[in-house]
């Protein structure tokens, strides 16, 4: 990924990211509007979302979630992390880890407040509750696999 060495704790994150986000998908009712494997057009306005490889999506990935936030954590937090700056943003993971610090548990505890959050404040987005939790379910799974 661009000469950076890679931890290798990332291959299992990206592949469990990129099980989770899907493929393309034009949703009038998701406020990051045209996505491919989790890549919102709303973030990335010069991408061309609808043809995005996932060698691509891998390389937005790793500059823009993953290096800002997990590099510096053990795992599992690392992976905790990772996956909530793509699902709930960078900024919402940075707050994560400060309140939490490598406590990935915590993480996960704290990622599905939010998410309760959002639905409070936004009923809409209610047909994606099951979804985060079954995220979450599936990343509490993985974290003890490793």
């Amino acid at each position: 990924m661009g000469g950076c060495e890679v931890r290798e704790s990332f291959p299992t994150a990206i592949d469990f990211v990129l099980a989770h986000e899907g493929g393309y998908s034009l949703d009038s009712s998701d406020p990051g509007g045209e996505t491919n494997f989790g890549i919102c057009k709303r973030s990335y306005p010069n991408e061309d979302i609808a043809g995005m490889t996932v060698g691509r999506a891998k390389e937005i990935y790793f500059a823009d979630y993953w290096s800002p936030i997990a590099d510096a954590l053990p795992s599992p937090a690392d992976f905790v992390a990772f996956d909530a700056a793509v699902n709930q943003g960078l900024g919402f993971a940075r707050k994560m880890v400060a309140d939490c610090g490598a406590d990935a548990d915590a993480m996960l505890f704290y990622r599905l407040k939010k998410y309760s959050a959002i639905v409070a404040a936004r009923p809409t987005s209610l047909k994606y509750l099951r979804g985060w939790m079954n995220r979450i379910i599936a990343l509490h799974d993985k974290m003890k696999e490793a």
